[in-house]
């Protein structure tokens, strides 16, 4: 390296030299000219020249020198200068030249203790385990031998204690008229790099570890909400392979209705630059429907451009049905699967208000069954659950999607229709209708299997054949009153209030039948919800 360096300053100053010899040469020519007469002797003219020749290459000789010495000088302090370890061999592998970084990062004192010594034997014998390496394998010495240039970052060098030190090195071949010399190589210590490098692994395995106990999946996502990383934890989420999820958004996993509102969340994070946390629906290969929770923050690189969101995510589909399960505990009554009490005053509030901003008129249906405590009474109360059961049945069987079947209590329900007619009149004909085919279908002839004494009891309609004593055929009529209403004039309490009232004019005009809600009813004074 040194020659090389040498070399190429030998040559910008030689140049210098040559123009000004050049100048001088062609300065005598014109002072000869000048100065010496034509019919001057010969001589006289071949000893001045001479006496030139002799001055010019001695100030020649001069110059050389000093140029060598100049360029030597700053072939030495480049080389000094250089934070990374330098030294060359020749063909042999025997060291040629070090510099000083190279005898500070490997702990020697004097160039003298390296120099024509075999550089592999000296520092490159091991391996990081301290596994012999011999020079035949050496990467360095590939340069030459194989005259291409090598470049290894996960390799070390040995210290003259016999320490190693992680090194990054490139080694290139040498060349002169042709001929192969030898190789230079140069060095780092990365010994703190490394250092960096492995505590960040240990800290992403570690936050791995922790996500993966905790059941979650790491992931980032571009700007366009692309996944640009997925960590393998998400097959057991998402079930698909990370391989299977890069390159996707996490929208194509989701039904289409979850997808709007989980945009808007995100985009919103991205802009705003806040943590975010939602939950979504994802579609697994096998079309089953999975929850998951997921959290993520933006991220930025080091000019503070938004480059996407990174995260974690995991399954709370079990939470989720514990959530539903509790839901239909606090708000469906636990025999018939209908809405309870607490459901039905939610959705009656709501259906004011729908009708309020319609101006269209709903119902509210009190139903009661008219001789259902003699089947109680003679049968015990499991059969009459199996009734009730099948009332229930019945009942949703009856109504639209968009209406409501309650239990309100006993042997008592509610029925609440929406979206009627904005006309009164119309309206009272839709709710006559369909009351009418409620009462009709819940009057029909009752088939319930009375299960033994000394079994457990069951509350399906359908029990074994060895569980049963006989078939139970009963028959009940229904006692239904109808309260009308369109906004928010008589509250949910005074609309049950009438449509109880109506049910109590239906039982006194001779049950099995329907009546509407046409006065103020003084003894229907108590809470309904």
């Amino acid at each position: 390296m040194r020659k090389y360096i040498s070399r190429f300053f030998v040559q910008c100053r030689l140049g210098v030299v040559f123009a000004g010899v050049a100048g001088l040469m062609l300065l005598f020519e014109l002072i000869k000219g000048v100065f010496i007469p034509e019919n001057a002797s010969i001589w006289v003219s071949h000893a001045l020249t001479i006496l030139f020749s002799a001055t010019l290459a001695t100030l020649v000789t001069f110059l050389l020198r000093r140029t060598t010495r100049e360029v030597q000088l700053h072939a030495d302090l480049i080389l000094e200068s250089l934070a990374e370890g330098i030294y060359g061999t020749d063909t042999q592998g025997n060291c040629t030249f070090v510099n000083s970084a190279f005898l500070h990062i490997l702990g020697y004192q004097h160039a003298d203790e390296v120099l024509s010594r075999h550089i592999h034997e000296l520092i490159h014998h091991s391996h990081a385990d301290g596994t012999a390496y011999p020079a035949t394998e050496c990467r360095i010495y590939q340069a030459y031998r194989r005259n291409v240039k090598i470049h290894v970052d996960d390799e070390v060098f040995w210290r003259r204690d016999g320490t190693p030190v992680e090194v990054e090195y490139w080694s290139y071949p040498i060349h002169r008229n042709g001929q192969m010399l030898g190789a230079v190589a140069t060095f780092l210590d990365i010994t703190e790099r490394k250092k960096a490098e492995a505590a960040l692994q240990l800290s992403e395995q570690r936050f791995r570890d922790v996500s993966d106990a905790a059941g979650e999946y790491v992931w980032e996502m571009d700007t366009n909400m692309v996944y640009s990383y997925v960590s393998a934890r998400a097959k057991a989420v998402k079930g698909y392979t990370p391989e299977q999820l890069l390159g996707h958004s996490p929208l194509e996993f989701m039904p289409q209705e979850d997808r709007e509102g989980v945009t808007e969340i995100v985009k919103r994070a991205m802009t705003d630059n806040t943590h975010f946390t939602l939950q979504h629906r994802d579609i697994t290969p096998t079309g089953e429907v999975v929850w998951e929770e997921v959290h993520g923050i933006p991220f930025y690189d080091s000019k503070g451009a938004l480059i996407g969101l990174r995260g974690t995510g995991m399954d709370i589909s079990e939470r989720k049905q514990k959530e539903h399960q509790v839901h239909r505990q606090a708000f469906y009554d636990t025999l018939t699967k209908l809405p309870n009490r607490r459901l039905l005053g939610e959705h009656l509030l709501a259906t004011l208000n729908i009708s309020e901003r319609t101006r269209q008129y709903g119902a509210l249906m009190f139903l009661d069954l008219d001789n259902f405590k003699p089947l109680n009474d003679q049968h015990g109360h499991v059969v009459g659950d199996l009734l009730l059961i099948e009332v229930a049945r019945r009942l949703k069987s009856c109504i639209r999607k968009v209406d409501m079947a309650a239990r309100f209590g006993g042997d008592e329900f509610v029925v609440l229709l929406c979206g009627l007619s904005a006309r009164h009149d119309e309206a009272i004909v839709q709710a006559r209708q369909l009351a009418e085919k409620i009462r009709s279908r819940v009057s029909e002839v009752y088939r319930l299997t009375s299960p033994q004494p000394d079994s457990p009891e069951s509350l399906s309609a359908k029990l074994p054949d060895e569980a049963a004593t006989g078939m139970i055929e009963h028959r009940c009529t229904l006692s239904i009153g109808v309260a009308m209403f369109i906004d928010h004039l008589a509250g949910e309490q005074e609309i049950l209030k009438q449509a109880d009232a109506a049910m109590y004019d239906a039982k006194n005009s001779g049950r099995n039948a329907v009546c509407f809600y046409a006065e103020p009813a003084p003894s229907a004074t108590n809470d309904y919800l």
